[in-house]
């Protein structure tokens, strides 16, 4: 049975979105849930914090799937796209699900019968704005980002990146190819839109922006556009995920 507390991926997008400092004396617990292909690419993270990243990912997933999708074994190996993104095999009745992670945050989104995708990013002051915009914009954007006041531009880019990435990740795809193929708004908003020359159905689509501090950006796009979206802070108490519901509209509390 669902915990309605905790959202339902059937009626709405759930998102949950952890402080990676809060769960360092869950990690080992984490770990131990994660099946052996997954625990033997932790060990092969060169940077301690990117390995902690990656296991509270999928550490988190696993909790989610016991939690919305109780049928699925506790043991299950996930399989991968050719782009190295995990699934849960068909035959299983899963939620689909999206997982991001960027310093200090960690991020997933869960959603039946719709495609989900999110993405964060810290926002570094230092990136070469210009540069990267000139890379993931089209022409006619990037003329349109030069034309912003220098100090607009750090949201701005942030805004646009992750609003194009949580899109592509959605669809499966990578971002290698897609992003100047794909126009989303520099403005702010609670939702938006978005368009792709290569598909001329988007308007089924909306990017959703998500709670995190002031100092990160994170979005979430869905291809269901009446679709709510329910947002939780998620916390690993005695081996157990307790959750809270934030408002999409307020940030993300501070770490502890």
């Amino acid at each position: 049975m669902k915990d309605e507390c905790a959202g339902d991926p059937a009626t709405s997008s759930v998102v949950w979105i952890a402080h990676l400092s809060d769960l360092r004396e869950a990690l080992p617990g984490l770990e131990a849930l994660l099946d052996v292909r997954e625990q033997e690419r932790a060990t092969r993270f060169r940077f301690p914090e990117d390995r902690a990243r990656f296991i509270a990912g999928r550490g988190l997933l696993r909790h989610g799937l016991r939690r919305y999708a109780p049928r699925v074994p506790a043991s299950l190996e996930m399989i991968y796209s050719n782009l190295g993104r995990p699934y849960v095999p068909t035959a299983h009745d899963a939620p689909r699900f999206s997982i991001s992670h960027t310093r200090d945050l960690v991020a997933l989104a869960f959603a039946d019968e719709a495609q989900v995708g999110l993405d964060l990013e810290y926002m570094k002051p230092s990136v070469d704005m210009l540069e990267l915009a000139e890379r993931i914009l089209s022409e006619d954007d990037f003329e349109a980002f030069q034309a912003l006041l220098p100090g607009d531009r750090l949201a701005a880019f942030y805004r646009v990146w992750t609003r194009k990435e949580a899109y592509l990740k959605a669809r499966g795809e990578g971002i290698s190819t897609g992003l100047p193929e794909v126009s989303v708004s520099f403005t702010a908003g609670a939702t938006s839109l978005v368009s792709d020359r290569r598909d001329s159905s988007t308007e089924k689509w909306r990017l959703h922006a998500l709670p995190v501090p002031e100092d990160y950006m994170g979005y979430l796009a869905c291809d269901e556009a009446d679709r709510p979206v329910a947002c939780f802070s998620a916390q690993v108490e005695n081996g157990e995920v307790r959750l809270a519901a934030i408002a999409p509209s307020l940030p993300l509390p501070a770490a502890h």
